[in-house]
């Protein structure tokens, strides 16, 4: 993860309770670097599944793969780093993993066989 950054804006009208009257709401942050809220590194695995079948030069092949995540992306225990962001956007990261199940179809046909011979 090399760059993490964003801009936030809040836009609300909402009515003082002791004057009736509507108040209204707007700021923003631009361009904050989130980058030290996030976690660099994460652990992943892979498992997966697959069947092949060829025939002469032509191949087709059918497989299944999971791919899980152990870590977070983000880590909303560093939501204290930009205290405005919490206070005055009411921003807090929620843990974000990455999952992701895959199936594939695959033909393929060879154009060239080549065999070399050893000789002893």
């Amino acid at each position: 993860m090399w760059k993490a950054r964003g801009t936030v804006t809040l836009s609300y009208t909402t009515q003082d309770v002791i004057t009736g009257k509507n108040a209204d709401f707007s700021g923003s942050m631009e361009d904050i670097n989130y980058l030290d809220m996030k976690n660099r590194a994460t652990t992943q695995w892979n498992a997966g599944i697959g069947i092949g079948y060829k025939v002469k030069n032509l191949g087709l092949f059918l497989d299944a793969r999971y791919l899980g995540e152990i870590g977070s992306f983000t880590a909303p225990e560093k939501s204290d780093l930009f205290p405005e962001l919490k206070n005055d956007y009411f921003y807090i990261d929620q843990k974000m993993k990455l999952t992701q199940f895959e199936l594939g179809a695959t033909i393929s046909y060879t154009l060239f066989n080549s065999v070399k011979r050893i000789h002893k």
